[in-house]
């Protein structure tokens, strides 16, 4: 509705947030998003804002259960993991939105929840967008 889509509140990116070589251009141009992938800092936030671990290890809070549509495109699904979602479901590999330590690479989120840098595959990885909202 249009009350609900009101509440949805912009997401500003920090500067170096989104690039390892920190670009201001990117991030101005991705800032006043509504929905966005989380960054590597989301993930690892020590404020605890979103409820993940500080640290870049195993956390049952960053496993991704996939959806249907994400299943029928050709994500991976590691049956070994589950989320209280999908008993039976396993869970998927997924981006955030920041690069990694040098221009091939990103950072990923695995499939048992720790954030991990590494060379770019796009083949089997999901996406997990979010939102803000303002209740």
């Amino acid at each position: 509705t249009s009350e609900e889509q009101a509440k949805v509140t912009a997401r500003n990116f920090e500067e170096n947030e989104l690039e390892y070589t920190a670009s201001s251009a990117v991030t101005s141009a991705l800032s006043d998003q509504k929905v966005w992938l989380p960054t590597y800092k989301d993930y690892t936030n020590a404020n605890g804002d979103y409820g993940f671990s500080v640290s870049t290890g195993s956390d049952n809070a960053r496993r991704c259960s996939p959806s249907d549509f994400a299943i029928a495109n050709c994500t991976y699904v590691d049956s070994s993991y589950t989320t209280p979602a999908r008993q039976n479901g396993g869970t998927v590999q997924y981006w955030p939105s920041s690069a990694g330590s040098a221009s091939n690479y990103a950072y990923f989120v695995n499939n048992f929840g720790s954030v991990r840098n590494n060379r770019v595959n796009p083949e089997g990885y999901a996406a997990r967008p979010a939102l803000l909202f303002n209740l």
